[in-house]
Parts: structure tokens; sequence; C-alpha cells
């Protein structure tokens, strides 16, 4: 069952030769073994979104194509753009602001990194980019970072993956607030504990079981405030550039008692496979010790 498991979700994903995927395999194997609660990671892994690079540059021409052909965007007057971390640090809107006016082939006039510095009167509506909406924290600082430069335009927020009730509430807010605004998203997802993950339970059952997920989370030495993901978000997504800190915790975090799927900063020099496994059984062989057992 484990194995067809991950073999289903790689088949849902179609990215077999992603570089990711064939790390992911190895992984797996060591994921599930480990797992406490099997049937509590299995059901969540099998509602896990992976976006490699090809299944991203699919959603992005997607969502260009429904710009375009929905709400009727012309380049006379429309910029694209990026949504700016507070600090000014490059971050996943570049990556894919780049790729996305590349495979959409929008024109260079039309792009623009920092809308501050923008003409505001011939532009009316702007397009920012972006891999996913997670808490709705990040969108909230550009948008009052640029307040004066957003009143009185058309923003049109495009994103690969949403949780729906976090993006829905922030289109919501935003609109209260004076903005004229517009999430567009192909791929929005409930939290990880809800009916639409585990169909065949009850909300008391399902809170239940999350729980258990909790307990077993910190046996996993998963770092509190990323359990359910950042800011409780309990997202079940990854990119093949990196993985959202939204996402359940144990599906990222790479430590000595818990070898994750999908590890974040993949560029960054995170342990290595081999290493978590023979940490992993030093671990083990510690905790038989100090329980006074020996090693069979």
């Amino acid at each position: 069952m484990e194995k067809k498991v991950i073999k289903n979700c790689i088949k849902k994903w179609n990215e077999k030769d992603d570089a990711n995927i064939k790390e992911l395999k190895k992984r797996y194997k060591l994921w599930i073994k480990y797992n406490e609660e099997k049937e509590i990671c299995v059901k969540l892994l099998e509602n896990f979104e992976y976006y490699g690079r090809q299944r991203v540059n699919f959603y992005l021409k997607k969502l260009h194509e429904k710009l375009i052909n929905d709400y009727n965007i012309s380049n006379e007057n429309t910029v694209y753009s990026i949504i700016k971390n507070a600090d000014g640090r490059a971050n996943s809107s570049m990556e894919y602001f780049i790729e996305y006016t590349q495979i959409n082939k929008v024109s260079r006039k039309n792009r623009i990194e920092d809308i501050g510095r923008m003409k505001k009167p011939k532009v009316n509506q702007i397009v920012l980019i972006d891999d996913c909406i997670g808490t709705g924290k990040t969108v909230k600082t550009y948008i009052e970072m640029y307040k004066d430069d957003l009143k009185n335009k058309k923003i049109y927020i495009l994103v690969i993956y949403a949780i729906k009730e976090i993006a829905d509430k922030l289109q919501k807010e935003l609109l209260e607030m004076g903005y004229n605004i517009e999430i567009i998203c192909l791929n929005k997802k409930m939290k990880a504990f809800t009916k639409e993950v585990f169909q065949d339970k009850d909300d008391k059952e399902i809170q239940e079981i999350k729980k258990k997920f909790i307990l077993l989370s910190k046996k996993h030495n998963i770092p509190e405030n990323f359990e359910l993901g950042y800011g409780e978000t309990e997202g079940l997504v990854a990119f093949y550039n990196n993985t959202p800190n939204n996402t359940l915790g144990i599906f990222w975090v790479d430590n000595d008692d818990n070898i994750a799927l999908f590890p974040r900063n993949r560029d960054s020099n995170r342990i290595g496979l081999k290493e978590l496994r023979e940490n992993r059984k030093k671990r083990l062989i510690e905790n038989y010790k100090n329980r006074g057992r020996k090693i069979g």
C-alpha cells in the first residue's frame, strides 16, 4: 500500500523526471518507516500538491489565459510586477514573475519591479505574480507599503496555490479597505484537517486526528510554530524551488528526528539524506541506552 501511495502521488503531479521527485523516493522509505501515525500521514500525502517546474509553467500559462480572456486585460494600461518582501530580499515572487513574463511573452515595457516608480497616470491595472497565498501576511504588508501607488487601481494577484478560506478572507478584507482587488488562483484548497482531506470522518473525529498529528510532530521535534505550518495555515504544498513554511512542518523540517519529504531551502547547506539516516540511527541507539536496554 505504502509504495502505491507514492507512485500515485507522482502520477498525479506528473513530474516523474523532476530532481526533487527522485530525492523524494529515497526519503519516503525512511519517512514512512519512522512514522508512528502512518495512516494519518499517508492520507495527508495523498492530498499533497507538488509543483515541479513543468507543472508551474503550465499553470503560469493558464493563469495568463484566464487573465486575458476573463478580465479583458489590455497592455496599454497594465503593468506586471512582484510582491516584494518588506526587507527587500529576493523571494519566490521574483522567480515566478520572470517565468511568467517569459512564458507569456509580456512586453518589457509592461514589466516593472517597483510599482512606486511607475508613471501613475498611464497605468490603471496592476498584475502581481507569486507562487501561493498562505497566511496572506506578505500580501497585506506589500499593499500597506505601496498603498499610495495602489489607490484607484485595479489589482490582480495571480497565484498557483492558495488556502481557500484565507484567500477569500484576504480578498474580502482588502475590498473593505477600499482596494479594487481580484485574487486569481486555479488551485484553491482547504486546510489539511478538514473534510476535504478526511472525507469519511466527522468534525469531532478530525479534531482527534489533528491532536494525534500534533503529538507526532512534537515527537519528531518539529518547532511548535511550524507543527501546523506557519500561522497554523495547514498547507499541503511544495514547489520545485522551495517549500512554503505554511506547509505542515513534518513534510519539510529536516532534523535528527524527522526526515522531510520536501525540505525547505534546497539550495542551502542542509543536512544530506545519508547524514540524516546516520543521525537517526545514533539517536535510536542513545534512546535505548537511556532506557537501559540493549540493541539486539
